[in-house]
């Protein structure tokens, strides 16, 4: 693991909310968008970056064919809508992952650098064990409102403005995530890989969720034509924490990784 020198912790308490798949879900992702800008992955925020490609894939017809005019310009745009794609297919990975996993996820890793085992940078994500046995559409709206407040205490704690003063080279983005061994569902871009440490010279910065459910949410539990659903998604809970003690740890590596990209200039004039 990385050597203590280059270490930074940030904990992060989360109450007043329900811890569900999608709330970590939403967190990861958005850290993931925000650390692929502010880490010169891509030149631009990343809603702008969205912004951008879709208003282009919208108008795209005959006469947009690449001529030796915008030749730049298009090759530009091709390397910033692949870029657009993968960090769209992780985000929707890892949405994936956290739904249907059977094992609750316990790290989530985001790794700069030329390789895994070359990474300039880590961030580390500890994950709480989160609440299955609700009915997400019931907690969407109190989800979004917190999310953002969680966000803004990650984003704006000294540890991670200190972390941000880093600079990284343009170079690829992996994303690993930790959990029990199980059978890999098919529609998942996670797969199983060998044992990884963290390389001891990278910098790393570990965010903690640190989740305790002490109050006895019962906003789901009297909602009788999910009764039998709640019973099961419940039952289901416990039998992945019993079987997690007999289950081994393992990495899944995301089968795509972003490959960061500069801006395009012509005529100092940016071409996107």
């Amino acid at each position: 693991m990385c050597n203590k020198q280059n270490k930074i912790n940030i904990d992060i308490k989360i109450t007043d909310i329900v811890v569900t798949p999608l709330t970590c879900t939403s967190i990861v992702n958005e850290i993931i968008k925000f650390l692929v800008y502010q880490k010169s992955q891509i030149p631009y925020p990343y809603n702008w970056l969205q912004t951008v490609i879709t208003r282009k894939r919208k108008s795209t017809g005959p006469e947009n064919i690449p001529t030796s005019n915008n030749l730049f310009v298009e090759r530009h745009y091709k390397t910033a809508s692949i870029a657009y794609d993968t960090i769209e297919a992780i985000t929707k990975g890892i949405k994936i992952e956290f739904k249907n996993s059977f094992q609750y996820i316990k790290e989530v890793l985001i790794i700069f650098g030329t390789t895994l085992y070359t990474a300039k940078e880590v961030f580390r994500i500890n994950m709480p064990i989160l609440q299955r046995n609700h009915i997400e559409a019931n907690h969407i709206k109190f989800i979004q409102k917190n999310q953002q407040k969680i966000l803004r205490h990650i984003f704006l704690s000294q540890d991670w403005l200190k972390a941000m003063e880093n600079v990284c080279p343009t170079t690829n983005m992996y994303v690993m995530l930790k959990k029990y061994r199980e059978h890999t569902n098919e529609e998942s871009i996670f797969i199983p890989t060998s044992s990884y440490d963290i390389p001891i010279n990278s910098n790393c910065i570990t965010i903690n969720l640190d989740y305790k459910d002490e109050n006895d949410h019962v906003c789901c539990s009297n909602i009788t034509v999910f009764n039998d659903s709640i019973s099961s998604s419940h039952k289901t809970s416990h039998i992945g924490n019993n079987m997690s003690h007999k289950s081994e740890e393992v990495w899944y590596e995301a089968k795509l990784s972003l490959k960061g990209f500069k801006d395009c200039f012509i005529n100092k004039v940016s071409a996107t």
